[in-house]
């Protein structure tokens, strides 16, 4: 699987912020949902509102792509950026286990972990 480059843009914004466990899932092939699934791993909920914040303005300053939609600030333990075709979700440790999303997402798909370039 060949990850664009604005995907790879927003992990290394997600990496910046020092989120962990980044995984790049394409969801392309899948019916109603996004071409790409960004999935990482902050330390607390203030962790998960500061990634997402920096992400939102890093989409601003320097991407083409545009925010749609986001949800999940309230509770921030799950913080999902609609970015065009990229989903990008931002959970705490234990949401992200408990949802187990890369599971419901992967089926059918490639899924890539995301490496430091």
């Amino acid at each position: 699987m060949k990850i664009p480059q604005y995907v790879l843009d927003l992990c290394k914004y997600l990496e910046e912020k020092k989120a962990e466990e980044i995984v790049v899932i394409d969801t392309s092939k899948m019916p109603n949902v996004a071409n790409y699934n960004i999935i990482a791993t902050a330390t607390s909920t203030a962790h998960t509102k500061a990634i997402a914040a920096f992400l939102e303005e890093e989409i601003a300053k320097n991407t083409s792509l545009n925010l749609f939609n986001r949800e999940g600030f309230n509770l921030s333990e799950w913080i999902i950026l609609d970015c065009d075709e990229i989903f990008v979700h931002i959970f705490t440790k234990n949401k992200r286990e408990y949802y187990n999303l890369e599971k419901l997402l992967t089926e059918g798909s490639n899924t890539k972990t995301y490496q430091k370039l």
